[in-house]
Order: structure tokens, then sequence, then C-alpha cells
């Protein structure tokens, strides 16, 4: 028997354990994978939530600025208090709900339930 060489167990034994530690490893590492992939998706709606949330107070902030001028002043008056200055008249009209996309044509002057 040779010395040098190690044991023929050991020979056969090795690529065993060294794929049950590979496997082992992979079977650790996974879920914590997972778990770090559905946290960077979590990361980036919101994310997307804050930059549309900036968006929305930019808007706001201009409005407010808008709202301090003549223009604005009458243009709310006009639109939707539906005022006039002296002299004019104003006219309303009312939308009428799209009874071909409710599925069923209303006879005129009946509304719908």
């Amino acid at each position: 028997m040779n010395k040098k060489s190690p044991p023929r167990v050991a020979r056969i034994a090795f690529p065993f354990i060294l794929i049950g530690a590979v496997g082992l490893s992979v079977a650790v590492l996974i879920p914590g994978v997972r778990q770090l992939h559905a946290r960077q998706t979590e990361i980036d709606a919101a994310r997307a939530k804050k930059q549309a949330a900036e968006q929305a107070v930019l808007r706001l902030r201009r409005e407010i600025s808008e709202s301090d001028t003549d223009a604005w002043i009458e243009r709310v008056a006009r639109d939707e208090l539906h005022w006039a200055k002296p002299g004019e008249t104003v006219f309303v009209f009312n939308k009428e709900p799209d009874t071909a996309s409710q599925g069923q044509a209303q006879p005129p002057g009946q509304r719908s339930p």
C-alpha cells in the first residue's frame, strides 16, 4: 500500500461532500436572494410613489402661486361659479350620459336608475 495516496474511501467521498456543501450553500442562499428581490421591488415602488408625490407638490405649489392673480380669480368665478360681468349672459350646458355605453337606449325624458 502506498502511503502518499489518500485512502480510497476519502477519494470517493470527497466529491459527494463537495456537492453536498455546495447544495447546502445554495439552499441557504436562495431564500435570502428572494427576500432581497422582494425588498428591491418594494423600494422601487416606494421611489415611484415618492416621485409622483413630489410632482403633485410642485403642481399644487404652482396652483397656489397662480391663485393670487386676478386672472385666476376671474377664471374660477366664470368657469366654476358661473358668474358673469354685468351685461354678459352665461350659458351652462349639462352633459348627458352616453346611453350607447350603458347598453340600452333610454326614451327621452327618462333617467337611468
